[in-house]
């Protein structure tokens, strides 16, 4: 009896590593008749639980916010206390995924910054003086990890919009653009970070800017629902 649903779909336009690895087991030099019906079972339930997983962070049930509230909310657990916290519970959980990801971009990226430094020390140590020279005197675009930061709250959450390749960035020595398949065009915001001050800018589709202040890049998630409306008139033109 075959099950109602595949255990294991792949998108051919946009491999994903860990389905790449199970596809694997198929090919003729690994396959294993056994090990995939392990496989089969274990997949089947895998991807049940992402899904009830990705549901519960858009929109969090009673049972699912009952089993967090029981373990930290003293009074009694009425209909209209489970309500009220639904969403305290969705920002949470949602800001929480946030700063796992931020972390590991954060490490990544530090990972990968120490032979850099090392690299560019020793050109400077053998490059002639007047090279030198001109590179302190020209300005330089520096995107630094707050930007990268900020960059990547915003692809995530346009992700369920397009593809997360289509949004990108580019740095200037003002602002960093993030924009709609690179082009500069169509720009969902800009990022200003000067004088410890960080502003938002919004297009509008009448073609002013709206600013916004942000005490922190994290703000930034307010605002899902305006860089989704500028994406969808890029999307749609």
């Amino acid at each position: 009896m075959m099950d109602e649903k595949p255990f294991l779909e792949i998108d051919i336009l946009n491999p994903k590593e860990a389905k790449i690895a199970e596809l694997k087991k198929f090919h003729k030099s690994n396959f294993n008749l056994d090990e995939i019906f392990s496989a089969a079972s274990e997949l089947k339930y895998s991807n049940e639980f992402k899904n009830i997983i990705s549901s519960e962070l858009q929109n969090p049930t009673d049972e699912f916010t009952r089993l967090f509230l029981g373990k930290t909310y003293s009074g009694r657990l009425t209909q209209s206390v489970v309500k009220k916290f639904k969403p305290i519970l969705k920002k949470a959980l949602n800001n929480n995924i946030n700063e796992l990801m931020n972390d590991k971009i954060k490490a990544a990226l530090n990972t990968d910054e120490e032979p850099e430094q090392k690299e560019k020390t020793k050109v400077l140590q053998t490059e002639p003086t007047e090279i030198e020279e001109e590179q302190r005197t020209e300005p330089k675009i520096i995107t630094t990890n707050e930007d990268l930061e900020a960059y990547f709250i915003i692809k995530n959450l346009l992700k369920d919009i397009v593809p997360m390749s289509d949004i990108t960035y580019r740095d200037t020595l003002t602002y960093i653009n993030i924009l709609y398949k690179d082009n500069g065009r169509k720009w969902i915001c800009r990022l200003v970070w000067a004088d410890n001050k960080k502003a938002l800018i919004l297009s509008n589709s009448d073609k002013s800017q709206e600013k916004i202040t942000l005490n922190n890049i994290y703000e930034l998630e307010n605002y899902k629902d305006k860089f989704v409306e500028i994406l969808n008139r890029y999307i749609k033109k």
